[in-house]
């Protein structure tokens, strides 16, 4: 999967992109913040071993460029369940200067129109914890509904809080 937007290209993780910004951003807690990605301490090695989870699986990792000056701001998962006709979109904007400039919308609108145009696909989904708003404005203005609530399931920061899960369906074929 290779993406073009206005601002951005996304195109497939490479183990070359294994380096010490993808790394600070991995290991940084108030990027990882809302993620179970903080539990973890990651390392070349382990970002290696998860690389080569995507090789010939029909999923998708992608590092997220700006075409300005080809820098990495972060990276989006694609992980397909083709027999279902469904996939599941997970996006980190690891460059914390990008924050609250868009991009990660922008990120997420591309991959979620790729998919939701390729054979087959009836439906997307994307989860997030309550508390992360910014994932929230994004998963909604893509155009996605509320699915479900996991009340109470993940602790953040010593406080209880619900996952949240959104879906938008493919349009029926004309």
């Amino acid at each position: 999967m290779n993406l073009i937007t206005l601002r951005l290209r996304l195109r497939p993780f490479h183990s070359a992109d294994i380096n010490a910004t993808y790394l600070s951003w991995l290991n940084d807690l108030e990027v990882t913040r809302f993620s179970n990605q903080r539990f973890i301490e990651h390392t070349a090695d382990s970002c290696a071993v998860y690389l080569s989870h995507f090789e010939r699986s029909g999923n998708n990792f992608l590092l997220i460029e700006k075409t300005q000056d080809q820098r990495p701001i972060g990276t989006a998962t694609v992980y397909r369940k083709s027999q279902h006709g469904t996939a599941e979109i997970g996006l980190l904007i690891g460059e914390r200067r990008c924050w609250g400039q868009g991009y990660g919308r922008e990120a997420w609108q591309a991959v979620l129109e790729a998919l939701l145009a390729e054979e087959g696909m009836r439906k997307v989904t994307g989860g997030t914890a309550h508390p992360n708003r910014a994932m929230v404005r994004i998963m909604e203005q893509s155009g996605m509904e509320l699915e479900s609530v996991r009340v109470d399931q993940e602790l953040i920061e010593g406080n209880l809080v619900d996952l949240l899960y959104y879906a938008r369906f493919a349009e029926p074929a004309a």
